[in-house]
């Protein structure tokens, strides 16, 4: 049976849902958690880590699926290298950890920034 996940980079959009869900309703995360079945919800994050422990928990809350945060220090949010090379070790190591398994990738292109998009578009 394939392995259905989805990698995200986590959007200021997301972060703002836990308190402030009658403005921005779940958040594209856990709106495609929601309306979609995964497995496994893979979330790219450059966010300080005190401003993602209440969202983390809020999402797992949520939803049922496994969460797997990878933390990147980026320069800046528009900073295409940098944002490929999280991404592209975000997506290896998802690969490796199901190593044989076949596997359905979904790449979430709503939350963050255009240039992290656009790294989604080229992977």
């Amino acid at each position: 049976m394939d392995k259905r996940i989805l990698i995200s980079w986590l959007g200021f959009t997301d972060l703002r849902a836990p308190d402030e869900l009658d403005h921005v309703g779940l958040g594209p995360v856990a709106q495609a958690a929601k309306t979609r079945n995964f497995d496994e919800i893979v979330l790219l994050n450059n966010y300080p880590e005190k401003d993602i422990t209440h969202y983390i928990k809020w999402l797992k809350s949520r939803i049922e699926e496994r969460i797997v945060l990878h933390s990147h220090k980026l320069s800046g949010p528009t900073n295409f290298g940098e944002i490929y090379v999280a991404a592209v070790e975000t997506v290896n190591a998802t690969l490796n950890r199901y190593k044989g398994d076949d596997m359905e990738l979904t790449f979430h292109l709503s939350p963050g920034t255009p240039a992290m998009a656009a790294v989604w578009i080229i992977l």
